[in-house]
């Protein structure tokens, strides 16, 4: 499971908790949906060989598409956490040519098997090391649970944002439409009857 993935089963499991329904979510109204989704598809592009030089590119216009998104979408709730959080990650890796990953973030998720593939760097993640800027807000937290994972502020930043959106729209109540409320049948009160 990704975290991506367990931020959603977390979102839904707190939705219902508080009393929400995931069709809520479908009467959301979200703007440029198709710069998410084209900004993520930009992050799993396998690249290799003489195309690797595509993958820097790639990713500051798939952060740029992920900000624009966020932005598009800024005043629904836990966007202005996504928008700071796409912010700091593409800052960090504009500034590094790709995010880098710290040491002891590795320690802490067990995976220093991956040293030696980031000690050679690529253009998505490289080992941090002194001459990379804003280490901090890199990838420099590990954990083991509920995940094995090494991921950045602006990650967490991210997610939580997702996931406050996710449960206030399940807990949000549709909109009744103007036909929806003329099909309803109408109370009259007591004293009107009787006229």
């Amino acid at each position: 499971m990704t975290l991506a993935g367990l931020s959603m089963l977390v979102a839904i499991a707190i939705g219902y908790a508080a009393g929400g329904r995931l069709r809520n979510l479908l009467a959301l109204r979200i703007r440029w949906p198709l710069a998410a989704l084209v900004g993520l598809a930009l992050q799993m592009l396998p690249v290799h060989g003489g195309l690797s030089w595509l993958v820097f590119p790639s990713l500051l216009v798939s952060f740029g598409l992920l900000g624009a998104f966020a932005a598009a979408n800024f005043r629904l709730p836990g966007f202005a956490l996504v928008l700071a959080g796409v912010a700091a990650n593409l800052l960090v890796i504009a500034l590094n040519h790709g995010m880098p990953v710290t040491h002891g973030a590795l320690v802490a998720a067990h995976q220093l098997g991956s040293v030696p593939e980031l000690a050679h760097g690529g253009a998505r993640y490289h080992l941090a090391g002194p001459g990379d800027a804003l280490v901090p807000i890199s990838d420099s937290i590990g954990a083991t649970f509920p995940l094995r994972m090494v991921i950045s502020p602006g990650d967490v930043a991210i997610y939580t944002g997702m996931i406050w959106f996710l449960v206030w729209g399940m807990r949000r109540r549709p909109a009744v439409t103007e036909a929806q409320a003329t099909d309803r049948p109408v109370q009259m009160r007591a004293d009107e009857r009787a006229v």
